[in-house]
């Protein structure tokens, strides 16, 4: 359906309008790649694609405000995940959730469409569904570093123990700041009973 939609509509990038894609081989080319793991909290592990920077940034800024920045997001994720030298085919892959008012309102995951992306590209299952937000919380960005650990802990829960029990999971989302999100999420799983959780973001601010 998506290849024969494109033929009627061929698509054209969202930052320069070139003919062909919802982001071009050109502006890709200014994504600026880190492909690095970072340290966030404790113990969290977390491998970053993408600076969060530029047409990068404003991907997912504006992603959830526009179809074609929606379909330019995908391919940013595609180009991210099929560049992975890491081999997750043994993870369970877990998207970090939005609260059921956002996700109404907004009408997609973000993480969700990363972590299906990833899933695909190494045989995975993705357990879209398996973690949970158990309360609704503030924006995250309005807040400073003491104040975002406190926003979501005790956020998460996880609603499917079983399928996470015994696990490595790969929990995901679009982009990390101080990893506070992550974390909560991450500890949510580990008293589910998961063997190891590690943390995988489209873009980060280095």
């Amino acid at each position: 359906m998506e290849k024969l939609l494109n033929l009627i509509f061929p698509p054209r990038c969202v930052f320069c309008n070139t003919l062909g894609s919802a982001f071009c081989r050109g502006c890709l080319a200014k994504a600026r790649s880190v492909f690095t793991t970072r340290r966030v909290g404790d113990s969290l592990d977390v491998f970053v694609c993408y600076a969060y920077e530029g047409v990068v940034r404003d991907c997912i800024k504006y992603a959830k405000y526009s179809a074609r920045r929606f379909a330019a997001l995908r391919v940013l994720a595609r180009e991210g995940t099929a560049r992975l030298r890491s081999d997750y085919s043994d993870f369970v892959i877990v998207p970090i959730p939005l609260s059921v008012f956002k996700l109404k309102r907004r009408g997609f995951n973000q993480a969700e469409l990363i972590a299906r992306e990833l899933a695909c590209a190494f045989g995975s299952c993705c357990a879209s569904r398996v973690l949970i937000r158990s309360r609704d919380t503030a924006a995250q960005y309005a807040l400073g570093k003491g104040a975002r650990r406190k926003n979501v802990e005790g956020a998460f829960a996880v609603e499917s123990p079983g399928k996470v029990c015994g696990r490595k999971v790969l929990l995901v989302d679009d982009i990390c700041t101080t990893g506070a999100t992550l974390c909560a999420g991450a500890q949510a799983l580990l008293e589910a009973g998961a063997l190891e959780v590690y943390g995988f973001v489209l873009s980060g601010k280095l």
